[in-house]
């Protein structure tokens, strides 16, 4: 697998780097198939267990993240399906893949 590292910029101070690391956790988690542990995740982000750990309870304490009960996992947690639907109203899919869509009917 792929090392996933946080978004690089020219030399993030404190604040962006804390933000990067919390959002890139939560990009991680929101593409994985199953829920990941802190020891993983602090591997692949090259951050300490605590650190990642209390981002983790911050996106919790938020709702974007869920911690599995039998496992003590992480995965993404219900917030990023809301927050989706919501722009998902706002944009015009329909509109936006209009002439894509002519353009493959004339095709076929």
């Amino acid at each position: 697998m792929a090392k996933v590292t946080p978004l690089q910029r020219d030399k993030p101070g404190p604040a962006t780097a804390t933000v990067d690391l919390s959002l890139s956790l939560l990009e991680r988690l929101a593409s994985a198939k199953e829920p990941l542990g802190i020891s993983e995740l602090a591997r692949e982000f090259a951050s300490s267990k605590a650190t990642v750990y209390r981002h983790l309870q911050a996106l919790m304490l938020h709702g974007f993240v869920h911690q599995e009960p039998s496992t003590m996992r992480y995965a993404a947690g219900i917030k990023l399906f809301i927050l989706g639907e919501r722009l998902r109203e706002r944009f015009d899919v329909l509109a936006v893949a209009r002439d894509d869509m002519v353009h493959l009917r004339e095709e076929t």
